[in-house]
């Protein structure tokens, strides 16, 4: 095991690695994280997100406003959003993902991981579908997460 502090971009690898793992990860560094672990074809990637302040702040004109004018379940929200958007992006880049509570609530509010197990390439077919699923996340809510942009999908 090896620990490196440094913006994980700029980590260059000398083995691939097997994990590619963030606990905590604060807004879009649980991007950077999934990123990195596709771009270096990790066989798991496994993330829990913190704050999700990108999302939070691009959610503003969408069908649910009534929802979320209350900042709780705005926040609610938000983290669901942008996991289940990273957890769409994850399985056209062929892994099969696993979203739960890791502790109880009582111990930590941000306690949901997303785990990522790599199986392979997709259909054409299934990868198109899977970004259909996420446009309609995206156009829905107008938000668009950074992964998209840091794997290329746009």
């Amino acid at each position: 095991m090896e620990f490196i502090c440094d913006d994980i971009f700029n980590v260059k690898f000398q083995e691939k690695p097997d994990i590619v793992y963030s606990l905590h990860a604060c807004d879009i560094a649980t991007d950077m994280t999934i990123a990195k672990g596709i771009q270096e074809d990790a066989q798991y990637i496994m993330t829990v997100s913190c704050c999700q302040h990108t999302v939070r702040n691009q959610m503003r004109k969408h069908s649910l406003t009534s929802i979320t004018k209350h900042g709780i379940y705005k926040e609610r929200l938000t983290d669901m959003l942008a996991d289940s958007m990273r957890s769409i992006l994850l399985e056209s880049n062929g892994y099969k993902v696993k979203i739960f509570e890791y502790v109880p609530t009582s111990e930590t509010p941000k306690n949901v991981m997303v785990r990522a197990v790599k199986v392979g390439s997709i259909s054409k077919k299934r990868k198109s579908s899977l970004i259909m699923e996420y446009n309609k996340l995206n156009n829905f809510f107008n938000v668009d997460i950074k992964l998209a942009e840091y794997i290329k999908m746009h």
